[in-house]
């Protein structure tokens, strides 16, 4: 949660030339927060909703989540942030989720984009039940299409293209992840990494000049259009272990998760491509 570093705010002023967007949970952006990122100028909070009262407490483990959130949200919106809500979907939520009421809510309290994630069972305590069936994948981005040209609300889609064609935003080298400590990762949840921004070098020539980023960029793109990680775990093994990438969790165990996973469908399912329609 970026709102808990108590030099946050003293970070986005420093970096006039940046805009930054937020992933927060909206819980301790009160109105006098919100008046302060009104006078940067230079941020987008975007807000984590898991679903109504219910899903958001069993997500969060924690009790009048959902009333916390919104209450950091309308904070938002009152101070004309540019405002956004982002959600994992995942079997739990998605018959909420996926519904022109749900938008229809977010529209009439102001907010201006949303951003569906699909859920990824990754991490220590990955939940193979919650992840998302291939008929539920082609749902999402039915969902999306269809929104996209009838709802006065920007949403975002970062798993595809203009023609529905599956892609990662990390094999065709429009981001990569840095972590809190500055090491530089192949995407949020590939916590490996051989380069950190305190090498020497500008972020630009570390990353270009990367031949752990590249080749993984390269073998990922040959291997799926989607998500490496989800469908061959293995050959993201394989490219640590040939790099000697090191972990860069705090818990040390990045290697043994990534062994334990099983192999599952992504967003790459060739012949289900949904093009845009406007």
């Amino acid at each position: 949660e970026p709102f808990l570093h108590p030099q946050l705010l003293d970070f986005l002023g420093a970096h006039p030339d940046c805009y930054f967007q937020l992933f927060t949970n909206g819980q301790m952006i009160t109105q006098k927060v919100a008046a302060e990122l009104r006078r940067l100028g230079n941020v987008t909070p975007l807000i984590s909703i898991e679903g109504r009262e219910i899903a958001s407490d069993q997500r969060r483990g924690s009790k009048n989540v959902l009333s916390r959130t919104l209450r950091g949200l309308d904070a938002c919106i009152e101070a004309r942030l540019l405002t956004g809500v982002a959600t994992s979907v995942c079997q739990t939520n998605i018959d909420e989720l996926l519904t022109e009421s749900w938008l229809n809510e977010f529209i009439a309290r102001g907010v201006h984009y949303v951003w569906y994630h699909t859920y990824r069972p990754v991490g220590p305590r990955m939940s193979q039940d919650l992840a998302l069936r291939p008929d539920q994948l082609v749902q999402v981005r039915q969902f999306i299409v269809r929104m996209r040209a009838r709802m006065a609300i920007g949403i975002i889609d970062a798993y595809y293209d203009d023609r529905g064609q599956a892609l990662c935003p990390m094999a065709t080298g429009i981001s990569h992840h840095i972590s809190p400590r500055g090491d530089i990762e192949p995407c949020p949840i590939i916590q490996f990494a051989t380069e950190n921004i305190r090498d020497g070098e500008s972020i630009f020539q570390l990353m270009r000049g990367s031949a752990f980023l590249s080749d993984f960029r390269e073998l990922s793109a040959r291997a799926t259009r989607g998500c490496v990680v989800l469908e061959r775990p293995d050959l993201v093994r394989e490219l640590v272990i040939k790099h000697g990438a090191r972990d860069t969790t705090i818990r040390g165990t990045a290697m043994a998760e990534l062994e334990s996973m099983t192999p599952r469908a992504s967003q790459y399912l060739p012949g289900a491509e949904i093009p845009e329609e406007h």
